[in-house]
């Protein structure tokens, strides 16, 4: 074929896989594949899945539900801005299905990773005493450099996919790191600004029978995450 895979039709695509058929009934092994008879994978049970595993992981985590619900939040919006523009750049450009894939993935990671650096800062702020507003703000001046230097580490990793000069690797990269950009401006902007909007309901309604330990006291004292440490390193 002289055009692209994203350009054959449909027609041109049954020809083909006749022809395949066709040889394997005369007895020939013959079979069919690339870009141009890859069917872009669709969102399946999978991530659904995933999400809800986060949630629960989260909510165990952070002790409230609505806290727990925040990193989620904000992790999809930047996914949804990020394959919005992943999609209206292949109006452009031909990229690989898997290339919103990774995007996605990453994205989702990376945004729900972020945003807990900023949620634990908020918590212990608020649990200190401080007005939500303000714990928001110390939240994102302090977590936040640790945000914007983590961010960078891995947009620096995707990027340099395209060193190797293979197009669908430089595609991904680039894409998974404009994907990685956005979760970290959205960790540094729109979630400090849901923190500092929910107030109260972020730190209150915890799950019964998980609590909250005290930052200012006595750090010996046993915990869950302090047995598990424990387990792991015998």
């Amino acid at each position: 074929y002289d055009r692209q895979a994203g350009e054959l039709s449909t027609t041109d695509k049954d020809a083909l896989t006749e022809a395949a058929t066709t040889l394997r009934d005369d007895g020939f092994t013959a079979y069919v594949g690339g870009d141009a008879l890859q069917e872009t994978p669709g969102p399946g049970s999978g991530e659904a899945i995933g999400i809800i595993i986060a949630l629960v992981v989260l909510a165990v985590t952070l002790g409230s539900l609505v806290a727990a619900g925040m990193p989620l939040l904000t992790a999809v919006i930047g996914v949804a801005i990020g394959l919005l523009g992943i999609t209206t750049l292949t109006g452009f450009v031909e990229l690989s299905s898997t290339t919103p894939a990774l995007a996605s993935m990453l994205g989702l990671a990376v945004g729900i990773d972020y945003a807990l650096f900023i949620m634990a800062r908020f918590k212990h702020e608020v649990m200190r005493g401080r007005e939500h507003e303000e714990a928001a703000g110390i939240a994102a001046g302090t977590a936040g450099s640790a945000v914007v230097f983590a961010g960078l580490t891995v947009i620096i990793a995707l990027v340099g996919l395209s060193v190797v000069n293979i197009r669908f690797l430089t595609e991904m990269g680039i894409a998974a790191a404009a994907t990685v950009a956005i979760a970290v401006l959205i960790a540094l902007t729109l979630l400090p600004a849901l923190l500092s909007v929910a107030g109260r309901h972020v730190t209150d309604g915890h799950i019964p029978g998980l609590k909250e330990r005290d930052p200012e006291g006595d750090a010996s004292t046993p915990t869950q995450g302090r047995r598990w440490v424990g387990l792991v390193a015998r």
